[in-house]
């Protein structure tokens, strides 16, 4: 009778497990396998969504390979199943659009302060007063520009768009912002309420579009083209609201307020929301040049005390200006999503 021998785990393992003879079978596999990573390089930059979104698939030992989208290329929505559907994201910002306008009733009014116009820098080069504030805007028309150009010319930001009329609200926004840099630099030439509003007024155009654009991009294509008209008056309407009550020696900035901060928490909110397109991630980055702008605006006066170069209102402007880039950078490196991947 033969002997009972011991086997170790490693030789039971060794012995059980299939092996592949075929050597064009293990040269596809490697190829699958270089294929899926690449995938990967491609998307790193949606490390970060993809983190607090949802969890990383990882390849396992039954050699599970995420399948090509449909540009043949790896596709991975950044969040996967756990973002919200249609109907819950524009629950969510109906609520907050609530929430947002039921806050600023009962806040109460905020008035302008009479020492906004006092700016640290008031610097006079080359004739121009307020040299460094005034000419920051130039940001705003390159951007302003650039944005127009890449949108208006046959050929450009071919992958940005599956439908043309999506254009519109971008269109809105880079014209918006080109009238900045001119509204702007008007209203640091010689600091007033009565030219602040030219100031502002085409900042809130492009709050209203920025709006639409989430509503267009992540819950729908009829409602946002329908709201972009609604919601860009909305928003100017906030500016001349204020300056009327400013004319009548009780100033009230609520309803500006309430327009800036709904527009942030949209940015915010989109990423959670199923998109279109790629890279909705963006937004986040585009929310985080605006908040950098609002601190660099309250850091004024202390940013030119310590600098003597520059203010942190003539940062402010570079810094809002850079929303619109990278804005015009998301179109430029986006692609349409996959059917499979849009919210119903």
């Amino acid at each position: 009778m033969q002997s009972n021998r011991l086997i170790n785990r490693p030789q039971l393992v060794k012995s059980i497990r299939p092996r592949r003879t075929d050597a064009q079978a293990q040269v596809d596999l490697r190829k699958r396998w270089n294929g899926h990573w690449h995938g990967r390089i491609d998307l790193i930059t949606n490390r970060v969504a993809r983190t607090f979104l949802s969890e990383r698939p990882r390849p396992t030992l039954g050699c599970t390979y995420p399948k090509p989208s449909h540009c043949g290329k790896v596709f991975e929505p950044p969040g996967g199943p756990n973002l919200l559907s249609r109907i819950n994201g524009t629950a969510l910002m109906l609520g907050l659009a609530l929430g947002n306008a039921v806050l600023a009733f009962r806040l109460p009014p905020i008035p302008q302060p009479a020492s906004y116009h006092q700016f640290a820098d008031q610097r006079t080069w080359l004739g121009v007063p307020n040299f460094g504030d005034v000419a920051s805007n130039l940001a705003f028309a390159v951007v302003g520009l650039a944005g127009l150009w890449f949108l208006l010319k046959p050929g450009k930001l071919t992958n940005a768009f599956v439908d043309p009329r999506e254009r519109r609200p971008y269109l809105v926004t880079f014209f918006a912002l080109l009238l900045t840099a001119f509204g702007s630099a008007y209203y640091h030439l010689g600091p007033s309420n009565a030219r602040l509003v030219w100031d502002r007024l085409p900042m809130t155009i492009v709050f209203g579009a920025l709006i639409a654009i989430v509503i267009i991009e992540h819950v729908s294509l009829e409602a946002g083209l329908k709201l972009l008209p609604f919601l860009v008056a909305i928003a100017a309407g906030s500016v001349l609201q204020w300056y009327r009550d400013e004319l009548h020696g009780h100033g009230d900035l609520r309803a500006y307020a309430a327009v800036q901060l709904y527009s942030a928490l949209v940015l915010l909110i989109a990423p959670l929301l199923k998109s279109r397109y790629s890279r909705g991630y963006d937004f986040l980055i585009v929310f985080g040049w605006y908040a950098l702008a609002k601190i660099f605006e309250t850091a004024d006066r202390f940013i030119f005390t310590h600098t003597h170069i520059v203010s942190g209102h003539t940062l402010k402007h570079l810094a809002a200006a850079s929303t619109g880039y990278w804005m015009l950078r998301m179109l430029r490196l986006r692609e349409p999503s996959p059917p499979e991947f849009i919210a119903h």
